[in-house]
């Protein structure tokens, strides 16, 4: 009603968060995947009210991603791949440690330090480009119409840097 201050709707938690001072979320097929905490880290659920963990992680999870076919987890072994609804993320698909994971325009985007990577298979990746600051922090990443931007900050400087695409799709 406007103008009529009234209380909001009660909201209930079904998972705790443990020690973490933002959860990732990531939708993938009929999933809704949390980050729980350190260890393996990460539980799924289809109705937010039963939450099944994840078994197989190494230590705090840094980003979970879906494809549309797999759902991608990196913790300190690397970056797990696994099939939505799968309890067990198993080994490294890939054993780059991003300390940022992102999926835009088609591609895994990560970053490690001050560098920019894309993942595209379980080899090891060549970084995209290496700020030139080492104490540079990479923050996010976002798609456009023909480039995907990278955020990133040092000290109290910001900035977006942009990523062109190939028309193809190839690079």
């Amino acid at each position: 009603t406007e103008n009529q201050v009234s209380l909001l709707n009660d909201t209930t938690s079904t998972l705790a968060a443990a020690s973490l001072p933002t959860p990732i979320l990531a939708v993938a097929a009929t999933y809704l995947y949390a980050t729980t905490g350190t260890g393996t880290g990460t539980s799924f659920t289809t109705d937010l009210t039963t939450w099944t963990a994840n078994t197989g992680g190494s230590g705090t999870v840094t980003g979970i991603i879906s494809d549309g076919q797999f759902v991608y987890v990196s913790d300190a072994g690397g970056i797990r791949r696994t099939t939505p609804g799968t309890v067990a993320l198993g080994a490294a698909w890939n054993t780059h440690t991003p300390s940022l994971m992102s999926f835009v325009k088609g591609r895994i985007m990560t970053a490690s330090g001050a560098a920019i990577y894309n993942v595209t298979s379980a080899a090891a990746p060549t970084a995209l480009y290496t700020h030139g600051n080492t104490t540079w922090t990479w923050v996010g990443f976002a798609e456009g119409p023909t480039h995907i931007f990278a955020a990133g900050y040092v000290g109290d400087k910001s900035y977006i840097y942009r990523i062109p695409v190939k028309s193809d799709g190839s690079g």
